[in-house]
């Protein structure tokens, strides 16, 4: 007995690590609670070098919970202040000491763009009196002035992340990423180092299994955030061209509220929505013609219109199958047939495939027909666009406007339907292939819209 009581004292008690990180948390969310009681100004004019910090101008969801374990999965609607959140983190989780952090979005591009140079990008957001950290882009790589580095990934090679390993990894819409799942179980498996490795993501939600999965498993806060509520932070023209896009739609939950909608409404276009009309060349206002060139499937080549009523009209397919110079004469003859009808016309190529040589292609093929007396000259107006987000994400948009009867279709355009109606959120490329009309299709109208928002305002 004696023994044994000398045993217990000489053996020291287990004494939890520090975790600087939660206790900054937990400060970010005293201040709030200091705001809250005391109010804004109160606490402004008592310290007014914190104007500029976050945690007086985040909302409570926007900041990681205060008894974080290893997940935060914040969900929310579009512009819903996701990004934002978490790039304030890694400033503080550098600040609380945390020197190896692994950073992925959708694509190279999503990372770049968004997390590392966009407005509410990690750049951007670097505190008051902190050192910007150094970005340099060849070797994927942020290093702050205290050691703190951050590696950039793309969600499109989950491979990728094999071998490596973090303190802390944040992921950017994941919903959104097209092998999601795979790469969660990479992030799962690199978060290892430190004693208190964790994952800090945010999406606009999808009702993918592994996703409505993983807000259940033990250890992940899941923590909500509504356009609504960062309608002051945003233009007061994409907030009415919402308004218009999503009212009165059943998947306004999951893009503007994000909530997860059940996986029978995420059919992104439904046959009740497809209006069939021959639609009159006097109606015609302008057109647009998309190109989605393919790599070694069907090439999307879709002719869409602004029409005088306010609606939209897609008004021919001549996707194919066809080499570089074989799609480019394609797209020219579409764009000249409507130019001949004195319909104003431009080409909308999305430049991930080949970037610039997209549009060299096309200047090629006019050359070229100009030369062979096919057309008056060589002269083509092309309008480029760069796909930052997944498929399902650009054609939310477009989908609102099938919903809303606001998108004619001139009839004879089986093959597009086709890709229409097997299209969802549930689109898998691997098993589902590529949707290159559907694209190109949708292309077309968002040109159509951004030319309709100028000429209304």
């Amino acid at each position: 007995m004696l023994k044994s009581a000398a045993l217990a004292r000489s053996v020291p008690a287990t004494v939890a690590a520090p975790d600087p990180f939660l206790e900054a948390i937990r400060n970010w969310h005293r201040t709030q609670d200091l705001v809250e009681e005391i109010g804004h100004e109160t606490v402004l004019a008592a310290h007014p070098g914190l104007a500029a910090a976050w945690p007086l101008r985040a909302r409570r969801a926007q900041l990681p919970p205060l008894d974080l374990e290893r997940v935060w999965v914040l969900l929310g609607g579009r512009g819903a202040g996701k990004t934002i959140s978490l790039t304030n983190a890694v400033h503080l989780a550098v600040q609380a000491g945390i020197k190896r952090i692994g950073l992925i979005a959708p694509t190279t591009a999503d990372v770049r763009d968004v997390l590392i140079e966009g407005p509410a990008g990690i750049l951007a957001m670097t505190p008051p009196g902190m050192p910007r950290p150094v970005w340099t882009e060849t070797k994927r790589r942020l290093l702050w002035s205290n050691g703190a580095r951050a590696t950039t990934y793309s969600a499109e090679e989950p491979e990728f992340l094999r071998g490596h390993e973090f303190e802390l990894c944040l992921a950017d819409e994941i919903a959104a990423m097209d092998y999601g799942e795979d790469v969660w179980d990479q992030l799962s498996l690199c978060a290892r180092i430190g004693a208190y490795p964790r994952i800090l993501a945010a999406t606009t939600p999808k009702p993918k299994p592994w996703i409505k999965k993983l807000i259940k498993e033990p250890g992940v806060f899941v923590t909500h955030s509504t356009t609504w509520e960062n309608e002051k932070n945003l233009s007061p023209s994409y907030m009415a061209s919402l308004r218009q896009t999503w009212e009165g739609r059943k998947l306004a939950l999951q893009e503007l509220e994000g909530l997860f909608v059940e996986e029978e409404d995420t059919e992104l276009f439904k046959e009740a929505w497809l209006i069939y009309d021959p639609v009159p060349d006097a109606m015609i206002e302008f057109v647009s013609v998309a190109v989605d060139p393919g790599e070694t499937d069907v090439t999307g080549i879709v002719a869409a219109g602004y029409l005088s009523d306010g609606r939209f009209a897609v008004l021919a397919d001549r996707s194919l199958k066809a080499s570089a110079a074989g799609w480019a004469r394609e797209v020219i003859r579409l764009a000249d047939e409507f130019e001949a009808l004195g319909i104003d016309t431009d080409l909308s190529i999305e430049t991930n495939w080949g970037g610039d040589s997209v549009a060299e292609t096309l200047r090629g093929a006019a050359l070229h027909m100009a030369a062979q007396g096919e057309r008056a000259d060589s002269f083509v107006r092309i309008h480029t666009v760069h796909a930052t987000k997944g498929k399902q994400i650009r054609a939310a948009p477009i989908s609102g406007l099938f919903e809303q009867g606001k998108v004619l279709l001139r009839p004879g355009l089986n093959a597009l339907v086709a890709e229409l109606l097997n299209f969802s959120y549930g689109w898998n490329r691997q098993r589902d292939g590529s949707p290159n009309r559907l694209d190109a299709m949708v292309w077309a109208l968002h040109r159509l819209l951004k030319i309709k928002t100028i000429t209304m305002a």
